[in-house]
């Protein structure tokens, strides 16, 4: 009888390890803020574009160009 309880709670415990893996989670969970510039980093299901730089607020879709060798527009290339 125990080695039978095992088995099955072995098998509720992979199920409920792989559902949480494969189940994506809600827009809100997704799409984070971390320098309260406006945009977010996380997937595409955000409301605004992405940021390419989240920890920095002067960096982000469309901000200024400004020549320090990092991309404050997310254009996708180095400022110089």
């Amino acid at each position: 009888m125990f080695q039978k309880n095992k088995y099955s709670l072995l098998a509720i415990l992979v199920l409920f390890l792989c559902f949480s893996l494969f189940v994506p989670l809600t827009a809100d969970a997704q799409c984070v803020d971390s320098d309260g510039d406006g945009f977010f980093a996380g997937e595409a299901v955000c409301p605004t574009a992405l940021d390419c730089d989240d920890t920095d607020p002067r960096v982000f879709p469309g901000a200024q160009r400004i020549c320090d060798g990092k991309d404050n527009d997310c254009n996708g290339r180095l400022d110089f």
